[in-house]
């Protein structure tokens, strides 16, 4: 075992199911899950019950009180060297702002492990009105950052609507296919009186929300919930709601809902970007990320 399996175990022990461990992780499911079996096959025992939640078996237990043992003792040396160095060597601290988990970066993180052997990715979420921490050398961000930080935009995309099938005959009855047929031709007010999913606040998905909605002449019927995008991503595949996001983000989301233009952005917009702090000299791994990034994205883009 190394610190990186330490780390994803307890994950999945704290998490309670492998899926809501790699949404934590920013890694795919399939590459966690083949990580613990991995484990399990290393140390020659079951980690876990296979059952609902995850639970761990006699052997589990005593494997995580050794990797917490292990970790503690890690964090302890890292904020003893913290003004020595910003990061343990070979590690990046990748900040994310503006998302929950944003749907590219497991497939991102993951070709970089398999490119870095010796590599590891800890990741940050950064709150609205929070400071960035200084070991956060890069920044995935919906946005520009501003004076002070390079901002490189990694992709653009377009801007559409989803919204189920299912929602427009309960919303709509026997007029839900001509409601289909607007939306088709990119009039977004077709969805006037349909529930609709607000994306979090302070995020550029909010805003282009409020300016698209605004532009069709509509108030739309906002649900009373909150969460991050994955969550509400997920009520919008449910059929609980209409909602606004990335085209892409749509296509590599399994079982998301039919897409339509939205006539006042026919353009793409900018949708990701790379940020880190001018004049600063990065860390060979943080480099060797940033290379990765302009060209792996430029691809995933295009798929």
């Amino acid at each position: 075992m190394n610190f990186r399996s330490c780390r994803y175990f307890l994950t999945v022990c704290d998490a309670g199911s492998i899926s809501a461990a790699a949404k934590r992780l920013y890694i795919s499911q399939q590459s966690l899950s083949q990580h613990i079996r991995h484990m399990e096959r290393e140390l020659g025992v079951q980690l876990f019950h296979r059952d609902k939640p995850l639970s761990l078996t006699e052997a589990g237990e005593c494997v995580r009180r050794t990797a917490e043992t292990v970790l503690s003792a890690m964090d302890e040396m890292d904020r003893t060297l913290a003004s020595i160095r910003a990061a343990a060597p070979g590690e990046v601290v990748l900040g994310m702002l503006d998302y929950g988990t944003p749907e590219f970066v497991p497939a991102l993180v993951e070709a970089f492990l398999q490119k870095e052997q010796n590599g590891m990715i800890r990741t940050r979420q950064i709150r609205p009105g929070e400071d960035i921490p200084a070991d956060t050398r890069l920044l995935i961000s919906a946005r520009e950052m501003g004076a002070g930080y390079v901002s490189e935009q990694l992709f653009s995309d377009k801007l559409v609507v989803g919204v189920t099938d299912g929602l427009l005959r309960r919303q709509y009855g026997g007029d839900w296919q001509r409601r289909r047929q607007r939306l088709e031709r990119g009039e977004l007010g077709a969805l006037e009186g349909c529930p609709f999913i607000r994306p979090p606040q302070n995020t550029p998905l909010y805003d282009l929300t409020e300016r698209a909605v605004a532009s069709s002449g509509f108030i739309p019927a906002y649900l009373p919930i909150a969460g991050d995008m994955s969550t509400l991503g997920q009520l919008c595949i449910d059929g609980k709601g209409a909602m606004i996001t990335f085209l892409g983000n749509a296509r590599r989301t399994h079982g998301a809902p039919p897409c339509y233009p939205i006539a006042a952005f026919p353009d793409p917009l900018p949708a990701a970007y790379i940020c880190y702090r001018a004049g600063e000299v990065l860390s060979p791994p943080a480099q060797k990320f940033l290379e990765l990034s302009r060209r792996f994205l430029g691809r995933y883009n295009e798929a």
